[in-house]
């Protein structure tokens, strides 16, 4: 099931030029799935090439770790959102704005072990696997590879803390 960015924010609380990715493809909700982003100029991530090591006009490396983020969010949060038909509605009032209460959201908590072997450069795709490999309690873990140009360039291990919005986990 492939969700459109338009999907992905009414489920994570990000916004351009900070909405990291394009699409999510769910391999399964709550499980795992793949982020997708166009790393084109004529998008409004088009200015970190104009800045970020212009020469080499590459993605910034946490950018791609806060894309796998954003990815890992989707999977976890946007079955239950999008199956109420309800969603974020973009409320500028904190971390969690505009979720309704009940919903999970997950805070980021450990970046783990991540290495990169390669960049992603303009005009590439990245491609962000995402795979829920623990949960204990409120910790989600989860398995990335980054690829980009259909090569592996990263990867690594992020963990949330997943709580439900507006009222304890």
């Amino acid at each position: 099931m492939r969700f459109t960015a338009e999907d992905i924010v009414k489920v994570i609380p990000h916004r351009p030029p900070f909405l990291l990715i394009d699409s999510v493809e769910i391999i399964e909700f709550g499980k795992g799935g793949v982020g997708q982003k166009g790393l084109v100029k004529d998008d409004s991530f088009g200015d970190f090439f104009d800045t970020y090591l212009p020469s080499k006009r590459i993605m910034p490396r946490p950018m791609i770790i806060e894309a796998a983020a954003q990815t890992a969010a989707f999977v976890v949060a946007g079955e239950r959102l999008l199956k109420e038909g309800r969603g974020n509605e973009g409320d500028a009032g904190g971390p969690a704005a505009g979720v309704p209460v009940g919903v999970p959201v997950g805070y980021l908590v450990k970046i783990g072990d991540f290495s990169f072997s390669g960049d992603a450069v303009e005009g590439d795709t990245l491609r962000l696997n995402v795979v829920l490999d623990n949960v204990f309690g409120a910790l989600h873990k989860f398995s990335v590879v980054a690829e980009a140009g259909g090569v592996e360039i990263a990867r690594g291990s992020l963990t949330f803390s997943v709580e439900r919005a507006g009222g304890g986990g």
